[in-house]
């Protein structure tokens, strides 16, 4: 298993089909806020770009009310 950082990551088309991708909104968006508060001072956190424009070849595989787990056809 691999795993990828998507910090700031723009072009989407280099993830492989195959790819399970798990997001976590609520997670992002409180490190949109808090980041470089403490630890990281000075750095902020760029959302990936997927996070608002999920790419169409992202299937739902799973859901709750806190994170969606895609997979990349």
């Amino acid at each position: 298993m691999e795993i990828i950082d998507f910090e700031g990551m723009q072009p989407t088309n280099d993830i492989p089909a195959g790819s399970y991708i798990l997001t976590h909104p609520g997670a992002i968006n409180w490190l949109e806020v808090n980041a470089g508060m403490w630890l990281s001072k000075g750095n902020v956190y760029v959302k990936p770009y997927f996070y608002e424009n999920i790419p169409p070849s992202w299937k739902v595989v799973w859901q709750n009310s806190r994170a969606i787990l895609y997979k990349v056809e």
